[in-house]
């Protein structure tokens, strides 16, 4: 979802419920009608793709309806339109081709409603099943639910757009209706506890987060038992958290625990099995330990392109992160076709101004520049830049990342000049949006004190380093690789100005921590990866 060539697999989100009402754009040459829908009566049904399915309901006014479609391999869209043709409701949550899609609403009106059930970018035919799970007379619990799934759409739409403060204080409020209506052990609770987790994550709040995570995951337990799918999930997520906050050996356990429970409920080839081998490749890559990365990687991919098809985006994300692997590993030759047919893939389904095309350009981009091809690196993060501004807006986060990357290219050219402001601007955006202590400031605060330090503007340069740990170390924690490499640097930056004894500490805590996290075999023990002091968002992303 982003250039940082991070794709977080986190499946963290909600139902939509459309604020306002918008006219129904079914095309009636690809409507197929299929009935009426019979209270606790579940109906299976195949669709095809360009084919939407109409489901018929004869309501009254003020009832609370309640419609559930479990997607037996197809991912589908439910859609509610009114007896007047407009559709006041549509829902698609986060569960893929599998789990349930479930929609509420209460009546405005008598008459004959409508439910339309629509693919998602289905290229064959998939099942499912529908059923009217509840019908009844609303009650104040019922419209308190419905008030509570608004504002976690709201939300919703807000995180799509990084307004991360907008969209916490509506899933907080979303958490108290629920927390009274349905209790604190409900599974709703637990949804909504998850969502506001993602929110936290995104702000750089890993503790917070991972407290959120971990009390659904209990509900979860609690409720579902100890191997669902939903459990799994639980797990997934938090073992994300804690590698981001460079805890691997706290993740670890986690991703093989989730694995195991995909793998006996789902079955060995279920695209979330390959979605937690990915996890658990990019999590073995971080500790260091390639020769478990690539088949699980490789496990992943084949899984992906014989369930979901070689076109499929997941498959280019599959082909992302292996070309990642290859390319820390030196194997360009094996890396670069892998990194095109992933753009080629993401162009041809998502289309050419996509976020995930983006990513993929600056992907590529980063590994020509890393190379030393700048030229050809160039054009790709410029067409990379336009499509964030474009899609997401000049100040989202991605955008800001995308600058930064801009700005380490222009450095390591010596353009310093044009790396400056490309590094402010990118600063700005990071704290405005995310806030003043989120990792990311203290990365574009690193890289600011990288280029002063190649400048010889020292005095500049240490308080941007010093900061930039400090938020590192608050953050992320004192045993994180980051620090290490913060530390580093600025020892660097002790010895350039003839701080030899500050120098020697620094370099001396650095290695001792290098040493303890990765291990001394770890090739960042040997040298932290950088770029002349300057660091890229780089790895792939579970």
């Amino acid at each position: 979802m982003k250039f940082s060539r991070t794709i977080i697999l986190l499946a963290l989100g909600s139902d939509l419920l459309l604020a306002s009402p918008i006219q129904a754009q079914s095309n009636p040459d690809k409507a197929e009608a299929q009935g009426a829908l019979k209270l606790g009566e579940p109906q299976q049904r195949t669709l095809a793709p360009d084919v939407i399915h109409v489901w018929s309901l004869n309501l009254e006014k003020g009832q609370y309806v309640a419609v559930e479609v479990l997607q037996k391999g197809i991912d589908v869209v439910v859609r509610i339109v009114d007896p007047m043709g407009t559709r006041r409701g549509e829902f698609d949550s986060p569960t893929g081709a599998a789990g349930t899609e479930k929609a509420a609403w209460i009546t405005n009106s008598a008459g004959a409603w409508k439910v339309e059930i629509a693919t998602l970018k289905a290229k064959q035919p998939g099942d499912y099943e529908i059923k009217l799970a509840m019908l009844r007379a609303a009650t104040e619990k019922d419209r308190k639910i419905i008030e509570a799934d608004s504002l976690s759409s709201l939300a919703t739409t807000y995180a799509a757009q990084a307004k991360y403060a907008e969209a916490a204080s509506l899933y907080k409020r979303c958490l108290e209706i629920r927390e009274s209506v349905a209790g604190p052990d409900h599974l709703d609770v637990a949804q909504d506890l998850h969502n506001l987790a993602e929110i936290y994550y995104n702000q750089g709040k890993y503790d917070e987060a991972v407290l959120l995570v971990k009390r659904s995951l209990t509900i979860r337990e609690k409720v579902l038992g100890s191997e669902h799918p939903d459990v799994a999930l639980c797990l997934s997520n938090l073992a994300v958290f804690y590698k981001e906050q460079g805890k691997y050996g706290e993740a670890e356990p986690l991703h093989k625990r989730s694995l195991t429970i995909r793998e006996k409920v789902l079955g060995p080839e279920h695209p979330e099995v390959a979605e937690s081998l990915n996890n658990l490749a990019v999590l073995s890559h971080a500790q260091g330990k390639y020769g478990e990365v690539e088949p699980l990687f490789k496990r992943s991919l084949t899984i992906r392109e014989k369930v979901l098809g070689p076109e499929h985006p997941d498959v280019a994300q599959s082909l992302n992160n292996l070309a990642v692997f290859y390319e820390d590993q030196g194997k360009y030759d094996e890396a670069e076709p892998l990194y095109k047919r992933s753009l080629t893939i993401r162009e041809k389904v998502l289309g050419p101004q996509h976020p995930e095309v983006a990513l993929s350009l600056g992907n590529l981009a980063v590994f020509y520049f890393k190379q030393g091809k700048y030229g050809e690196a160039e054009p790709l993060l410029k067409r990379s830049l336009t499509i964030w501004e474009k899609v997401l807006g000049p100040e989202h986060p991605d955008v800001a990342e995308s600058l930064n990357s801009f700005a380490v290219l222009y450095f390591v050219q010596g353009k310093y000049g044009e790396a400056e402001p490309l590094y402010k601007r990118s600063l700005t955006i990071w704290e405005k949006v995310l806030g003043p202590e989120h990792s990311n400031v203290a990365l574009s605060l690193h890289n600011l004190a990288a280029l002063y330090k190649e400048q010889g503007k020292y005095g500049e340069a240490e308080p941007l380093y010093k900061r930039s740990l400090t938020i590192w170390e608050k953050v992320l924690g004192p045993e994180h690789p980051r620090v290490a490499v913060s530390l580093n640097n600025l020892a660097v930056l002790y010895d350039a100005q003839g701080k030899y004894g500050e120098a020697e500490a620094l370099f001396k805590r650095s290695l001792t921590l290098r040493e303890k996290v990765l291990g001394p075999e770890h090739s960042d023990v040997a040298q932290p990866l950088r770029f002349g002091g300057a660091l890229l968002q780089t790895g792939q992303g579970c």
